[in-house]
């Protein structure tokens, strides 16, 4: 009696990753050059993504290899379309086209060592849990873990170092406003807060372009402006009326930002301490990036 052949197993992705990653990306330098690390990674998560289709093909390796050649070739035929718009509008006299987001993610990431941004686009894109991740790069999860910390903070410094807009992500009633004060036991100062900081249903806007910031509601309405500057993942805010400084940790995940209060030491409003408004307005939730469509802040 004849018997039907069973389907060819399919391999470990782990084991096949750390096999075939190197050989990819060296096949692909020819085309993408320096991106070339960057293009096999995508090419490997979209293997990832059909594992049970690719890891049985008789060469997943060459399948992997010609999805990437594909990316590369897309990436080149993008690169050079950009250069020609940014060449004719610069021949226009008009403004410079702005980067999207994802543009200035992908350039932040350039700047990781290869196993963070590995780690990043696994846990992050391809959203695989912290074990599949560890078990991918052959680490254990503590170290995977830590590669993706010292990953998010890098990508923190980088993409808050754009302009951009950050808007928070609830929006703010009076009512709003007098229970954050009293869960920050600034309770006394509730006449005075509500009396200068507008809140009508309103977000916050964090506004930052060319090393000045202004802090506005999504209507408009400022709150404060003057200069930033980031260092060793620290965000410093001078405001342009005061010789005082607001120092804030920023806690970036993905395209979300939180902002710790380190040291306040502005003058007081209305007798009001400065770090009362900045519990409020920066710590009190998180802030969403909006992309880079903004107007350049005046300090």
């Amino acid at each position: 009696m004849t018997q039907l052949a069973s389907a060819p197993e399919r391999p470990d992705f782990a084991l096949f990753f750390r096999v075939n990653f190197s050989r990819t990306v060296r096949s692909l330098e020819s085309v993408a050059g320096s991106a070339a690390e960057d293009v096999a990674q995508e090419a490997f998560i979209v293997a990832l993504k059909r594992w049970e289709e690719v890891g049985r093909l008789d060469a997943p390796d060459a399948w992997v290899r010609l999805v990437a050649r594909r990316m590369a070739w897309r990436r080149r035929d993008r690169e050079v379309d950009r250069s020609t718009r940014e060449v004719a509008a610069s021949r226009a006299d008009s403004t410079q086209f702005d980067d999207l987001p994802t543009v200035h993610l992908e350039r932040a990431l350039g700047g990781l060592p290869l196993r963070q941004r590995v780690a990043v686009r696994l846990y992050y894109i391809a959203d695989l849990p912290i074990s599949r991740v560890a078990e991918i790069l052959g680490c254990s999860e503590a170290a995977a873990k830590t590669w993706l910390f010292r990953a998010r903070e890098r990508l923190g410094e980088a993409l808050i170092g754009h302009r951009g807009r950050w808007v928070s992500e609830r929006r703010w009633r009076p009512e709003d406003v007098v229970n954050r004060l009293r869960a920050t036991q600034d309770d006394r100062f509730i006449d005075v807060v509500l009396d200068q900081v507008p809140v009508r249903n309103s977000r916050w806007t964090l506004n930052m372009d060319g090393g000045a910031y202004r802090f506005e509601t999504d209507e408009g309405e400022e709150l404060d402006r003057g200069r930033y500057r980031m260092c060793s993942g620290i965000l410093s805010l001078t405001p342009w009326n005061d010789s005082g400084r607001i120092t804030l940790r920023p806690e970036i995940d993905g395209a979300r930002a939180r902002f710790r209060l380190i040291d306040d030491t502005t003058a007081p409003t209305r007798d009001v301490p400065d770090d009362v408004y900045m519990r409020l307005l920066l710590e009190s939730g998180s802030f969403a990036w909006s992309g880079l469509d903004v107007k350049a802040p005046r300090p």
